[in-house]
């Protein structure tokens, strides 16, 4: 941006001055794309630093073009636990956490064979089990090692299951553990009262993230993450070289988040989620939602009312397990033919679903989050399964 526009290379507002110009809340109603971009003019702009200004010459640029922009739109610290050997350090989850957190575990040094995958079944739909986390707990600390963590899941990837996060919290807040939620997914629907519920127990929390782009419309990434103690993790992860060191940081009137992650550099993500919430609106998203998981309850009634198929878990949100059932009780040859039906709708091109495996069992899901899904697509989805599905169930005895 050149200095002719009128900006500063560098910008002159002062720390927190946004604050106050920024309302508590996001609106209810849509606002005016002009009322928007005007905010973005005085508000928001001001408080920006030009990197690709020409007259900037501070750190090494971060530079970008029209055709990088285009290709865009295609497209714990615990002073405890500083002290102790990774050896002793242990995480638990059930074996339906996302398969990012064992990822991460071995990024931060955690040993493959510390990482607590607690088994879990239909009894609890497939949510952690609160007993089988204390008794791996106890049992873990009995050997000696020191239980420093807790992932717990609102929505799961496999089923959208929800762990129970009172429980969890009571445990975690009794053996002094961090417990992070992971609402990726179903964090999303909570912006409706009806689906709070679900993260009831959320206040003993140490940490929640939600992502935005899956179901907020805010394209990705955009991933929104709390912390209760966000010092747990500017200990964990400050440095302080000569070069980043300006006034303010010396007194702490700025949020500096540099350390709250390992890049130093970081995506201006919050304005898209900023800009959605403006332009649809609190209700209107909140109506996006609703239509979505009726959507899944219209697809879960068709699933119901065939009795060559079933059901296979609760649906809490906008995800429909469901499955071809077994003919007399062969649950091996029914795999199989669930496997076939997902190939074979799946080559047709016209629909585009995908499987999970619960307690051994191949399960089909179909899960509705597109922005454009109106009724007649999942009616005319059924419609092709359906008709697919015909050619296995009359098959004499598969």
């Amino acid at each position: 941006m050149d200095n002719s526009s009128g900006f500063p290379v560098l910008s002159q507002v002062q720390p927190g001055y946004l604050r106050d110009m920024l309302p508590d809340s996001a609106p209810d109603h849509p606002e005016p794309l002009k009322e928007l971009l005007d905010d973005v003019s005085k508000k928001i702009i001001p408080g920006l630093t030009h990197w690709q200004s020409p007259s900037y010459f501070a750190y090494y640029a971060s530079s970008t073009s029209v055709a990088g922009f285009l290709g865009e739109m295609l497209r714990q610290d615990n002073e405890k636990v500083g002290k102790t050997s990774l050896s002793q350090l242990v995480v638990y989850a059930s074996d339906q956490t996302h398969s990012s957190f064992r990822k991460a575990c071995l990024i931060g040094g955690i040993h493959e064979e510390n990482i607590r995958l607690l088994k879990t079944d239909s009894s609890t739909n497939y949510g952690m089990p609160p007993k089988s986390v204390e008794e791996a707990i106890s049992s873990d600390l009995a050997e000696g090692f020191i239980p420093f963590f807790i992932c717990a899941t609102v929505g799961t990837t496999s089923s959208a299951a929800v762990d129970p996060l009172v429980p969890l919290g009571k445990i975690a807040k009794n053996y002094g553990i961090w417990m992070h939620v992971d609402a990726a997914y179903a964090g999303n629907a909570c912006i409706c009262p009806e689906f709070r519920k679900y993260i009831d127990g959320v206040e003993n929390a140490d940490s929640i993230n939600i992502n935005a782009h899956k179901w907020l419309f805010a394209n990705q990434t955009c991933s929104p993450l709390w912390v209760k103690d966000r010092y747990s993790l500017i200990n964990a992860l400050k440095t302080n070289p000569e070069y980043l060191e300006y006034k303010v940081s010396k007194r702490n009137e700025v949020v500096n988040y540099k350390d709250w992650q390992i890049s130093l550099s970081r995506r201006f993500r919050s304005l898209k989620l900023w800009m959605v919430l403006r332009l649809y609106g609190a209700e209107n998203l909140r109506n996006f939602i609703r239509d979505h998981v009726n959507l899944a309850r219209h697809f879960e009634d068709y699933v119901a009312q065939d009795a060559h198929f079933e059901v296979v878990t609760t649906r809490y949100f906008s995800l429909v397990c469901f499955r071809l059932v077994p003919v007399d009780g062969d649950e091996d040859k029914c795999n199989e033919r669930n496997r076939e039906l997902l190939a074979t709708v799946n080559s047709t091109g016209q629909i585009f679903i995908s499987h999970t495996v619960l307690s051994g069992k191949f399960i089909l899901r179909f899960a509705v989050g597109a922005p454009l899904t109106e009724e007649k697509h999942v009616t005319e989805a059924w419609r092709i399964i359906q008709k697919h599905a015909s050619k296995f169930i009359h098959k004499k005895k598969y």
